[in-house]
């Protein structure tokens, strides 16, 4: 596994991956890279609350550049009323996938997984809550408070040092 940060190219080892939700938690092989870290919320959430995803959608043909989308939370549950997920209005293409899902604290709060196709801005978020069930002993958290309210440009700001492109990967083979 390969990320890309700021220029360069960084080896990664998995340790910890669930094929079921499609998400895996890597490190960093090299102990020298520093990166602020992204707070997270596990509060529930209300359908209408705003929300921010980032990722690099197309990169291909967008740019390696950290993108940017907006939109509301429009359900609690996601595709065929999976309690695991949320649905969100934020545009998302190829390339969000992995991307996290932000309140309007810079908080991540979901992992973006897919979209339907044949709706209009409908994509889905793997709940943080669903993902923390599996990774508690994987991963270590501190804790801190954040009450602060951020616009979306400074949630970008705050987040695009946190925000890592994979560029290969092999994890389910």
């Amino acid at each position: 596994i390969t990320i890309s940060f700021e220029g360069k190219e960084y080896e990664c080892q998995t340790v910890y991956k669930n094929e079921n939700d499609d998400i895996a938690v890597i490190k960093l092989k090299d102990t020298t890279f520093v990166s602020n870290p992204i707070n997270i919320s596990t509060k529930k959430y209300e359908v209408g609350n705003n929300v921010v995803a980032l990722g690099y959608p197309l990169a291909s043909a967008m740019g390696k550049e950290l993108k940017m989308s907006v939109g509301i939370i429009n359900s609690n549950k996601g595709f065929q009323d999976d309690e695991r997920y949320f649905q969100f209005s934020a545009p998302v293409d190829p390339g969000n996938s992995g991307g996290p899902v932000l309140d309007k604290s810079g908080n991540l709060i979901g992992l973006i997984t897919s979209k339907y196709n044949t709706g209009t801005n409908v994509g889905y978020a793997l709940k943080l809550n669903s993902i923390l069930q599996n990774i508690t002993g994987v991963v270590n958290f501190k804790k801190s408070a954040t009450s602060e309210t951020f616009s979306n440009s400074s949630i970008y700001i705050k987040n695009k040092s946190s925000i890592v492109l994979i560029k290969s990967y092999s994890l389910w083979k």
